[in-house]
């Protein structure tokens, strides 16, 4: 649940996010798929996680966020094999900004 008011928080409101929170925990589809998607739930963690922290890396590059945030795209890859191409992703983002 962190990470899922982390990344959000960024473009709304509090109030706005925890809402989202609460429905999103009793929704019958959610709770219904998540008891056959438990695989999954790292690697939704960790993509959470791994985009926030590339925001972050986006408006202020230090080394540290840098290491974190490759330590946890590795995570995301290990958690699931289509997690390589959220790093990828990342980083077709990253080529124009930078």
């Amino acid at each position: 649940m962190v990470a899922f008011y982390r990344l959000p928080r960024r473009f709304s409101s509090p109030w706005e996010v925890l809402l989202a929170g609460a429905l999103l925990a009793v929704s019958y589809h959610h709770v219904f798929f998540s008891q056959n998607a438990r695989g999954y739930t790292a690697f939704l963690f960790f993509a959470l996680l791994s985009t926030d922290l590339f925001l972050t890396v986006l408006e202020a590059v230090r080394r540290r966020t840098l290491l974190v945030y490759a330590g946890v795209a590795a995570l995301t890859t290990y958690a699931q094999p289509f997690g390589l191409f959220l790093p990828m992703g990342h980083l077709l983002v990253a080529l124009p900004v930078a």
